[in-house]
């Protein structure tokens, strides 16, 4: 008997299901951090969804105010539409949600 394993058939199934892990997390990462970030109009946390390109492990929060917001550790951040809005939103974000993304993205990736 003999097995012959197309590498190039591996390697594309291989990069799809990176690809699609990178996809699903890039979208979990905005929508489990939307509810950290400064939220008065709603154009902040939107940005995130228009200004990141899914699937590249790049969010962008695309203001002229983002980074200002971000690393706006002493502000008082209004908490009428977004009670858990704080400075440093991702880091937050990731301390409750890093075993969820990374246990989504094996499953997706096939480990």
């Amino acid at each position: 008997m003999e097995i012959k394993i197309d590498g190039d058939l591996g390697y594309k199934r291989l990069t799809s299901n990176a690809d699609k892990a990178q996809i699903w997390l890039d979208n979990e990462v905005i929508k489990d951090t939307h509810k950290y970030v400064p939220f008065k109009t709603g154009i902040l946390a939107k940005s995130a969804i228009t200004g990141s390109n899914i699937g590249k492990g790049v969010i962008i929060y695309n203001t002229p105010y983002a980074r200002y917001q971000y690393y706006g550790d002493s502000f008082k951040f209004n908490k009428h539409k977004n009670p858990q809005a704080q400075a440093r939103w991702f880091e937050a974000s990731k301390a409750v949600n890093i075993s969820k993304w990374l246990n989504g993205v094996k499953t997706i990736g096939g480990r």
